[in-house]
Order: C-alpha cells, then sequence, then structure tokens
C-alpha cells in the first residue's frame, strides 16, 4: 500500500474504520506510524534487511515480517 498514490488517504481510513491491525511493505510506513499507533492500530511492516527491522523497532511497529530470496529478493548466482 506505500507505493500506491492515495497511500496517505489509506492511511487515515485504517483509523477511521477501527482497523485493528495493518501490515506494510515496499517501502517505509514511518510517516504513518504515529499516527496508527495512536489510534492503537497494531502495526506489522514487511522489512527486508536488519536495518529496516531495527528502524521499524524504533518507530515502534509491533512486530516485523521479514522478506528473504524466497519473496523475490536480491539472489546471487553462480552461473559457471
Amino acid at each position: 500500500m506505500l507505493l500506491n498514490p492515495n497511500a496517505e488517504e489509506v492511511a487515515k481510513i485504517v483509523v477511521e474504520e477501527g482497523v485493528q491491525a495493518v501490515t506494510t511493505g515496499a517501502g517505509n510506513p514511518g510517516k504513518f506510524m504515529e499516527l496508527w499507533k495512536n489510534a492503537g492500530v497494531k502495526v506489522i511492516p514487511v522489512v527486508a534487511s536488519v536495518a529496516m527491522a531495527k528502524m521499524m523497532e524504533r518507530a515502534g511497529a509491533d512486530a516485523v515480517v521479514a522478506e528473504g530470496m524466497e519473496s523475490g529478493g536480491t539472489q546471487k548466482r553462480n552461473l559457471q
């Protein structure tokens, strides 16, 4: 949802509709974290690195989903 051109509107709708938990991907949900946390929303971002996981922890994420190569991440292949 974070790459959606309507992401800010969707973030507000999450609060207005009383959504209890939200997962995010394809971007940093940091700019919405305070809004959601103040509304009691559990925030679970998808992260592709340890650095992003730590950043989300500091921002107040309740959990993270760790994405790796099995989800289409970068792979190194030996083409010999």
